[in-house]
């Protein structure tokens, strides 16, 4: 019942995986979707299991706090790893149209 403040931040930080892979092995985005994916699903269970199951029977605003918390951890983190500049990925089939049907 609690607003998981983190969920927006994994996705950030995934996307920022993501773009480190296209960078690193030329791997793009689309196809980096499938292991990114499983590695940070992996990754939330974990983060689900060792530290927030813990503090589900506690009041809520408890709760709330930690989610915070690991939100702000993660966007910090993320900040202090890849910077502030955002970042883009130049794919050349990104500009191609596909005809679909008649």
């Amino acid at each position: 019942g609690v607003a998981n403040f983190a969920h927006g931040e994994m996705m950030s930080l995934a996307m920022y995986v993501a773009v480190a892979l296209f960078a690193a092995l030329n791997l793009s985005p689309f196809f980096a979707i499938v292991p990114v994916a499983a590695i940070f699903f992996l990754f939330g269970y974990a983060l689900q299991k060792t530290v927030i199951q813990p503090f589900v029977t506690r009041p809520d605003h408890i709760q709330f706090m930690l989610l915070l918390a690991i939100a702000l951890i993660m966007t910090n983190g993320s900040l202090i790893f890849f910077g502030p500049d955002a970042r883009s990925v130049r794919l050349d089939y990104l500009l191609e149209s596909i005809e679909v049907g008649p």
